[in-house]
């Protein structure tokens, strides 16, 4: 009967103790609490910039696609205009009314002019990768349709 006293009496003690562990516990609970709820709102805060930058690429991607494509407009309207005046100058040098010079003045400025289309239609290729990047796309997708 001693033994079932000790017994019962252990019971209660532990029973108490395990009635004030979750009291003791209580601050580090909210504790934990708070830190998870400021760990989702710093994800919110971070996905939302991502997202805004995302939105920020795209619009700089359809801005630099429009002015691209006026440039390389007026390029290639210089272009024929420069090619025009080529045949200008070689036929008046044909005719000895003009010196070589201006015809190499003239060739000069047309490779100088299809230079820069070239190099704006390369902006532009660059600038519709960063289009498609921006909008999700990746290089991933288009090895594995290669193969």
């Amino acid at each position: 009967e001693l033994e079932n006293l000790l017994n019962n009496h252990l019971l209660v003690w532990s029973l108490g103790s395990n009635l004030t562990q979750p009291i003791l516990n209580g601050g580090r609970l909210r504790a934990n609490l708070k830190l998870s709820e400021s760990l989702a709102a710093e994800a919110v805060i971070q996905y939302r910039g991502i997202v805004l930058n995302a939105f920020a690429e795209v619009e700089t991607a359809l801005a630099n696609e429009q002015l691209l494509a006026a440039r390389e407009s007026r390029l290639t309207e210089s272009i024929g205009t420069a090619a025009q005046a080529l045949v200008l100058a070689e036929d008046r040098f044909a005719r000895g009314l003009e010196p070589f010079m201006r015809v190499l003045e003239t060739q000069r400025r047309l490779n100088e002019l299809r230079s820069q289309q070239v190099g704006v239609r390369r902006l532009r290729l660059e600038n519709r990768v960063n289009l498609h990047l921006a909008l999700g796309g990746g290089f991933a997708n288009l090895t594995e349709a290669d193969e």
